[in-house]
């Protein structure tokens, strides 16, 4: 198998045959995944699905779903149902493609351990527990999204302490003004979509790039801001591309899965979120984001959030219920100590390969220097 620095000039050579990439946002995210290996987990999904299958051969016969593929602690965040209620879940479906449903558990997993290096075996068990009850209770009982208003107290408390930091959104989005671009450099069917997303009577003020993320930083990422009842408002469009789980297929039969999962799943959609041929357009705002591990860190119930984040992936694999039977048998054999002991060979190897990218950035300063 190609070693981590020859995957990713592989993973990026095909990005670049299908899209414009940003040099500046590439170097960017090439530093990011020598940072720490949390950044490198996030940023190497394309590596992950390749790797997964010589980790842990057995989870081949596991029962195949459209799953969330990148799913992670940070792949959750929050947003407006159509009634105005406060929403949480999963909220980035860019890597959606047909996996063994294990996939997503695993990787779910071996993000907890990477982000709790320093926690007991017992203390990893406990949490991944009662992410898999999560999983399980919320396949058994159907499924149920998860609303902030009467219910769920502790998730209210984490992303109401989240958009209380309003501060830190606005000097993000102060940022991109000094990425403003003319309207020229837009290709026309991003603009049509982000117009088409904002309301009646805004007039748009100006035209920005914007980089964000990790496993889609170097893709072309615009936004339109503008003025709408003497306030300002933001809408965003980025370019999809089919899953990097899938991209090495020859014969062209990969597709973009983004819009049909998010259609399928058990959940109150975002109103503001839609998918328009080859991108994804949504709504900035403080209280429409994603939860980083800052937000994560200063959770109360850690159990709890882990329970959450099963149920909801359950929710989002209920989207292929001719499996939900199929999972549940398959499930009986997965227990928390197999679960993690899996999680922990992952980790262990993305270690390993983020060790291997420091190592090449740092020869590449070096030379440089």
């Amino acid at each position: 198998m190609a070693t981590i620095v020859e995957a990713t000039k592989q993973y990026d050579a095909w990005v670049e045959s299908q899209t414009k990439t940003i040099p500046e946002a590439l170097e960017t995210k090439y530093k990011e995944m020598a940072d720490n290996t949390f950044k490198f987990f996030r940023a190497t999904f394309y590596r992950w699905s390749r790797r997964l299958l010589e980790v842990c051969p057995e989870i081949s016969t596991a029962p195949r779903i459209l799953s969330v593929g990148d799913l992670h602690i940070e792949n959750y965040g929050m947003w407006r149902d159509a009634e105005g209620r406060l929403i949480w879940g999963i909220n980035d479906f860019d890597e959606a493609t047909p996996l063994p449903y294990l996939n997503d558990l695993l990787r779910l997993a071996t993000s907890l351990l990477l982000t709790k290096s320093k926690d007991t075996k017992a203390g990893a068990d406990a949490l991944i527990a009662s992410l898999l009850d999560g999983y399980k209770d919320t396949l058994r009982n159907g499924g149920s999204p998860f609303l902030l208003e009467r219910e769920n107290p502790a998730l209210r408390s984490l992303c109401l302490s989240a958009t209380n930091d309003t501060k830190s959104f606005w000097e993000k989005m102060d940022r991109i003004d000094k990425n403003t671009i003319p309207l020229s450099d837009i290709p026309q069917d991003a603009i049509n979509t982000m117009r088409d997303l904002l309301p009646s009577g805004a007039t748009i003020t100006s035209y920005h790039t914007r980089e964000s993320g990790l496993g889609s930083l170097g893709r072309p990422r615009y936004v339109i801001k503008a003025q709408w009842n003497r306030g300002t408002i933001f809408r965003e469009a980025k370019r999809l591309l089919p899953s990097s789980a899938t991209y090495s297929q020859q014969d062209g039969s990969y597709s973009i899965h983004a819009e049909e999962l998010l259609k399928s799943a058990v959940r109150c959609p975002d109103p503001y979120v839609h998918i328009v041929g080859d991108w994804s357009v949504r709504r900035l705002a403080p209280d429409s984001i994603r939860l980083e591990l800052k937000d994560l860190k200063d959770a109360s119930n850690e159990k709890e959030l882990c329970w959450a984040m099963g149920a909801e992936a359950a929710n989002v694999h209920l989207g292929t219920p001719t499996k939900r039977g199929a999972i549940l048998e398959d499930m009986r054999g997965r227990t928390a100590e197999w679960i993690y002991l899996q999680a922990k060979a992952l980790k262990e190897d993305v270690d390993a390969e983020a060790e291997g990218w420091k190592r090449y950035m740092e020869s590449k300063k070096k030379a440089k220097n």
